[in-house]
Formats: C-alpha cells, structure tokens, sequence
C-alpha cells in the first residue's frame, strides 16, 4: 500500500507523512492524492493579442523534464466562425473546440491534456476575424513529475489488461473507469456524467476538461496503446467541498457520449448505497481502477498477504477505508465490492490507509440527478474491443486507409438505424458534426472496403469469402455536402464476423477543416516574400536572418508540417493541392523540402529548429522529383504552398510559393 505525501498548495513544500506500517484501523488525518512534485507556469497570455500567422495565432509550450502535461484557458469568449485547436509538438494528435459554451458569453475553462504529449500548440483559428471580436487567455500550464511516491510494503497493483485473464468480471467493470482531468473518473449508470473528485473538477460551472476513455496498453505485457479515445466535458454539474464531500460530477459532451458510444462500449458503473458504515468495514474485498499518476490504467485487488484487500475500521461515518493500492492520480477512483462489482466508495485520499467517499453517502448528493444510480440492473456492462482511428480531411487530400486487423468475412453496421445507405460500391455514412458556433450539422462520409474482393460496399461484405486484409476507405465530398464547414465528431462502426461475435467497435473521431487551398492565407500583405516554382530546377529562397535558429511550417493543414521540431534528418515531404489546366481536376502533388543553413549537414527537414554559430540564417529549399509524382497524369499544374518561418511562438517570415509546373 502507498504512503501519500502531503502537499502544501500555498507554499508548494512538500511535507512527508508518517511511514509507520499499515494496521486495520486508523484515525490519523488523511491526505489528498494530488499530483507532486510540480511545476505551475503562469502565463497569462491573451491569444488574440498575438500576431497572426496566416489566419491563425497560435503559442506553443515544450517541457522535457516532467510529463503529464496540462493547459489551463480561461476567459473564453470566441466568435462565430472561430474555433480552438489543441495539438501535440507534431501535429498528429490533435482536438478541435467548438463547443457552444465558447460563443455564447459563459467564458467555460478548458483544462486540457493532450496525449503523449512532451508539448502542446494552442492555436486560435480565426479566419477572416478581428483581434478585437473575442477573448482567450491562456492561463497557465502545470506538469507533474512521474516518480513513485514511498510503497508501504509491495506494490499489488498490475495493468489493467492482465486482468482479462485473472479476473475478466473485474477487467470487465474496469472499461468504465476513465482518465479525468489528469486524474481518476468513472461513468455513472443514468446518462451522459462522470464521476469524480471535487479537487480533480472543481466547482460547479461550465468547464469542459479532457477525459481518456480506454487509456490503458492492449496487452498484459507493456506494449504500445493505439486505441485511446478522448473526449471532453461540458461542466461540473455536481460539486461537493472536499473532505468526505470531495465528489464530484461531470457532465460530458453529449455529442462525444451518443457518437462515439461511450456507454455501450465502456459501459456504466451503479452505487450501492444500501450497506451502512458498518456493514462494510468487517474485511469486505474491493478492488480498485484506477490511473495512477494518470497514467496507464492499473487494477488494485490483492493485499500484501496474498488475498484479497479490503476494507478497514476507522474514519467517519461518511467515510470508508481499505487497503488496496492507489497512488497521486487515483483520486476519483471507483472503489469496488469483488462480490457485486458496485461501487462502495469514491476513492479520494491517502494517509496512512487509502480513504473514500461512502458509496450511501455519495449517492445522496446525486440522487436528484441520477435517481437509478444505486440500481444494480441499470449498470451496462460495455463491450469493451475498442478500436480508435482519427480522421484527419482536408480539401482534396485523400484520407489514409484505416486497417482493420481482420482476414476472413465480416460485416460492419452502424450503432443507430438509418445511419447507412448502401449503393454500388460503397456505403454512405451520415455522421452527426459539431461546426463552429457549436450548432451539430450532419456530414456524410463515403466509405468503401478494400477487401480480398476490391473495393466493396459494406452490404457486399458479408459475400465476400477470400481471407485477406481489409481496409476502410473514408472521403468527404461536396457533392454530398453541398455547405461543408470546418467541423468535429465522432463515428462509430461495429465489426463483426460471421457468427455476430464482435471483433472491433471502431471508434473515428473526425477533424473537418475547410479552406481555399487555391488562395492565399495572407491576403493582399505587403510583407510576404514570393517566389515561382516550376519544378525545372531546385528553388532556394533568399535567406532569412534571425537572431536564433528557426523553421518553415505549412500554413494550411494536410500541406506539410505545422510546428517545428528540434534535431531531424532527410527531407520532409510536403503534399499541396494542385490543379490540372488539361483536364481541370485536382491533385495532389509531393514536394520535397528542406531547410538549408550553414550547419553540418546543411539540409535538415523544414521545421527543424536545429543549427549552430553565432549568426542564423537559413532558407527554404524545394524541389520537384519525377519519381515521387509518377502517378499524375500529363499537364500543366498550378497551386501555393503558404509556409511561415517562425521560432519560440514569433512569426518571422511569411512565404508564399507560387507553383507552376509542367509535366
């Protein structure tokens, strides 16, 4: 079992508590899981103040010592036709914010972490707007470092996934526990709310704070996790103030719950409220999932003794203690009966035994809201087999087929009726979208399935017999979205084989960004530096001179890389939207590019921040390869490549690469 260290918030000293060894009862002061050691930076930056970059303004934040990385927005007030983009330091894993809260004067907070993330870019999306139409503050950032607190004999805790084969009723209840807020939550039985900590929530208000469904590695054994699903809350609904009424309750984004189907895959959890304080400190077992340091999720079951753990005498009434493992992190926890997987307790704090909110005393402060809560038949189970894959559409740029790890005949259906229509070769799919504004718009995807059969509908699956590999191909036309906008969502397909049995619950969270890729981001400005490519020979910019090494980023999404990087070799390839004066369609057309200095090597990939001497300058170096083009057709092309050299979040040098190329 894990001692906690007490934490001081106003003078950030850390105070260690007692290590004397565990007993079966206590009635010493106990002390909340929160993260430590770390860092707050206060920031306090107004986005819309920053200079623009294209039609963007955007900050960015690298840590390399801690993890866990957290960005707090505050004073949200955005105008319509402008939206939030959260992403990682190389763009792959990135969220668009457009809920309602953000336009219609509430100013919610976002608190949000991103994934893997050793830095985040803030990027404030305002095409066409005025700095002086909004307000976003980005308020401070805060990492925790992930080193063990003191264990008070061994660790008992083990990966979730272990658990599918040592207890898979308990790995089951598991799916249902989520990553909150850098912390610990779990779904409630009743709708679309999560259950946590007031001091991981907060208090009541509009907050929409980021929850890791299926945060956890596929295997027992450590292997990479690729099926993370994250969604965000719209606010705290239900708070208490901290002590035995540290609870508290989410609502979470209703579009994300329904779509993405985070009730029927990860199922629901219920209280029971029924046991008095009595009935359950005589050695009842429990266990507890749970994300340690928000981390990977983990299971607590067994004690240091070999059996079970289990609850312990002591505390108040309000209260209940037991002995499994937890550590900073698992506040917010479900802590469960092994007899009837009900949650008896909302873990919350440590001393020297592990304590939470009892279960009858929790479902008081929510009963108004969730009257069935404490109903075991109203829990849902959750299948579970989540498979994630995002979908990133810009104009014209093909979406990457999506694999999906299977061989032999299957079928694909949607979660709810009349989303499918089924035509020759493929299926349309009419998904639900959140647009700028925060109104929800419906968007149709085409998909197809490159099957052992070719390119197939999914009506045609279920005939098809050749074992194989398959693949989803997805597209977003205007011809079946005639007033196609930026836009948000989730999708979500079931995959099953022959006998019904499911394979995969296929979860697609989609990224819709529109844009002209025909017209300049900068407009009629003054200051962009221009040049012509035709392809015939290698265009190397003039240098540009900065007091410190900088690199070029693609303006327009899908193009090429949108943050810079330290380090890197080779060349990067940049993929821009072209069109055919022969025939008049649109292509994609692969240039590579470099970023040229006076360093060894000389050619690093664009966006590499890395060079050397006292002065540095450096220039953008693009060149056409047949080779990497064989698949276009005869013609004459023309497009842009809008590209901006900037370093520490300053914008430099606006570039626009007029392309004229004839092949």
């Amino acid at each position: 079992m894990h001692r906690i260290s007490r934490l001081s918030f106003l003078c950030l000293t850390v105070i260690t508590a007692s290590s004397a060894t565990a007993k079966n009862s206590f009635e010493i002061p106990a002390m909340e899981n929160v993260p430590g050691p770390f860092a707050i930076t206060k920031t306090d930056i107004d986005m819309f103040s920053l200079p623009l970059q294209g039609d963007s303004r955007k900050w960015k934040i690298t840590t390399n010592e801690f993890k866990e990385l957290t960005v707090t927005l505050s004073d949200i007030l955005l105008p319509k036709g402008a939206w939030i983009e959260v992403s990682d330091i190389s763009g792959e894993n990135s969220e668009i914010y457009n809920q309602k809260s953000l336009y219609d004067g509430s100013k919610p907070q976002i608190i949000t972490s991103p994934i893997n993330a050793e830095g985040v870019v803030i990027k404030l999306v305002t095409p066409g707007i005025s700095s002086g139409n909004g307000s976003l503050i980005l308020k401070n950032y805060s990492s925790i470092q992930m080193k063990p607190r003191a264990i008070i004999g061994a660790n008992q805790m083990k990966q979730a996934a272990c658990y599918e084969s040592i207890n898979p009723a308990f790995f089951s209840k598991s799916n249902a526990v989520v990553k909150a807020n850098g912390a610990s939550g779990w779904n409630i039985a009743g709708g679309p709310y999560v259950i946590t900590n007031h001091h991981v929530a907060g208090n009541v208000g509009n907050k929409i704070h980021s929850l890791n469904y299926n945060y956890q590695y596929p295997e027992c054994d450590k292997t990479t996790p690729l099926n993370i699903l994250s969604i965000k809350t719209e606010s705290v609904v239900i708070a208490g103030n901290g002590g035995d009424q540290d609870l508290a309750v989410y609502k979470v984004d209703s579009l994300a719950y329904e779509e993405a189907g985070v009730e029927k895959i990860f199922g629901t959890l219920t209280i029971n409220s029924n046991n008095t304080k009595n009935q359950l400190i005589e050695n009842v077992p429990v266990y507890i999932a749970q994300h340690p340091w928000g981390d990977y999720k983990r299971i607590a079951s067994l004690h240091d003794d070999g059996g079970p753990c289990h609850t312990l005498s002591g505390y108040g009434s309000n209260t209940l203690a037991y002995n499994c493992d937890t550590d900073g992190g698992s506040s917010g926890s479900p802590v469960l009966s092994q007899d009837d997987n009900r949650v008896v307790a909302l873990h919350r704090a440590a001393g020297a035994a592990n304590i939470g909110v009892l279960g009858s005393y929790l479902y008081s402060f929510i009963k108004d809201l969730l009257p069935y809560s404490n109903q075991a038949e109203t829990a849902t189970p959750g299948e579970g087999k989540a498979m994630v894959r995002e979908l990133k559409i810009f104009p014209y740029m093909p979406n990457p087929p999506v694999n999906l790890d299977v061989s032999d005949a299957i079928t694909l259906s949607s979660l709810y009726e009349n989303r499918l229509t089924n035509y020759e070769h493929y299926t349309l799919f009419r998904a639900r979208g959140r647009v700028s504004g925060g109104d929800i718009v419906d968007v149709n995807f085409r998909f197809s399935l490159a099957s052992p059969c070719g390119d197939i509908s999914f009506a045609e699956a279920k005939n098809c017999r050749i074992p194989g590999n398959w693949y989803l191909n997805s597209s977003v036309l205007a011809e079946d979205n005639p007033e196609i906008s930026t836009s948000s969502g989730w999708i979500t397909l079931q995959i099953s084989n022959e006998k019904g049995e499911r394979l995969h619950n296929l979860i697609l969270p989609f990224n819709i960004v529109k844009y002209d890729p025909f017209t300049s981001p900068f407009g009629n400005s003054n200051e962009v530096k221009q040049y012509d490519f035709t392809g015939d020979k290698t265009l190397i910019t003039e240098q540009v001179m900065y007091h410190s090494n900088f690199g070029f980023v693609s303006l327009y999404g899908g193009q090429g890389p949108v943050n810079t990087i330290n380090g890197g070799t080779g060349y990067t390839t940049l993929k821009v939207q072209v069109k055919n004066h022969n025939d008049g369609n649109i292509y994609i057309m692969n240039i590579r590019g470099n970023r040229k200095t006076t360093c060894t090597p000389s050619l690093r990939p664009i966006n590499s921040i890395t060079g050397c001497g006292s002065t540095k300058p450096a220039s953008l170096v693009l060149d056409y390869v047949a080779e990497d083009n064989e698949e276009l057709p005869e013609g004459t092309y023309s497009g842009i490549l809008p590209v901006m050299a900037t370093r520490d979040n300053k914008a430099i040098a606006p570039i626009l690469i007029n392309i004229n190329i004839k092949k």
